[in-house]
């Protein structure tokens, strides 16, 4: 009787339960079972990746100044940039930030591409 699709509709509507298959509920209970192990899984990777990033922060950290100095030093004029003025409806900042996330450009190459071609963004 509990085969019937129209029986079982019934019972489950007045018991209040919905009823599955056991080899449902299994598959259910292997993957309930498994939870903590691929939890522990998953912050394991989350603390190596977590550490990685760190190392990186780091590494990144340590070239900053190094890059800062051989931009300002360098030929391209990147420490001429004015960044604050008033360009148009913007600020150069805003136009740097606009030009780097549009066409995908570093911010050193997205620089020089404004000071060339507006001169106005570039302290003389």
């Amino acid at each position: 009787m509990l085969n019937d699709p129209e029986t079982l509709s019934n019972l489950e509507d007045a018991a209040g339960l919905k009823f599955i298959p056991s080899s449902e509920y299994d598959a259910m209970r292997v993957e309930i079972d498994e939870g903590p192990s691929r939890l522990a899984e998953l912050r394991e990777k989350i603390a190596q990746s977590t550490q990685e990033a760190e190392a990186k922060r780091t590494e990144v950290s340590t070239l900053l100044p190094q890059f800062e100095k051989l931009a300002s030093e360098s030929n391209l004029g990147l420490d001429k940039w004015c960044g604050a003025c008033k360009w148009e409806h913007t600020s150069c900042d805003d136009r740097l930030a606009y030009v780097t996330k549009t066409y995908q450009r570093t911010e050193v190459l997205a620089k020089i591409e404004i000071m060339q071609k507006s001169p106005s963004c570039k302290n003389e």
